[in-house]
Formats: C-alpha cells, sequence, structure tokens
C-alpha cells in the first residue's frame, strides 16, 4: 500500500502551477519592436557600390536565361511543328 502511493506520488503532476505575472500583449509589441530596433543596429549594410554590382550581375543572369530559354522553345516549337507536318 506504502508503495502504491509513493509511486502514485511521482506520477502525479502538481495540482497548481506556480503563477508567473501576466505581461500585457501591449509590453510584448512594444519589447518585440524594442529588440527589433537594437537587432536592426547590429547589422552590417552592403555598400551602395557593392549592391548595384551586385544586381547588374543578377539582372544580367536573368536576361541570358532568358535569352536561352526563348531561343529553346523556339527550336522546340519548329521541331514539333515539322514532326507534325511529316506525320
Amino acid at each position: 500500500m506504502a508503495e502504491e502511493k509513493k509511486i502514485q506520488n511521482e506520477n502525479s503532476k502538481p495540482a497548481v502551477k506556480p503563477s508567473k505575472d501576466k505581461v500585457s500583449f501591449g509590453k510584448k509589441v512594444a519589447k518585440f519592436f524594442k529588440d527589433y530596433k537594437s537587432e536592426l543596429k547590429k547589422v552590417t549594410w552592403a555598400s551602395k557600390e557593392i549592391v548595384v554590382k551586385h544586381t547588374s550581375v543578377v539582372v544580367s543572369l536573368v536576361v541570358v536565361s532568358m535569352v536561352i530559354l526563348v531561343v529553346l522553345d523556339f527550336a522546340f516549337n519548329m521541331g514539333i511543328t515539322s514532326l507534325g507536318k511529316l506525320i
């Protein structure tokens, strides 16, 4: 009997959780933006020259990819049209 109570006491959850001070929603939002602002101050931003250089590389690669896809689309379209005429 004593062993059963001991096992029961070990497995049971506490009836009352320790109370925590509830923080209002407004204070949570204010803390979020305060932390957000402090984290943005720690960011190392790229210089304007680097941003322009990287942007130009991306745009040029997109244009080259577009040209390649247009040429491939035209070639496959002509090939399938030619196959359709043969049949």
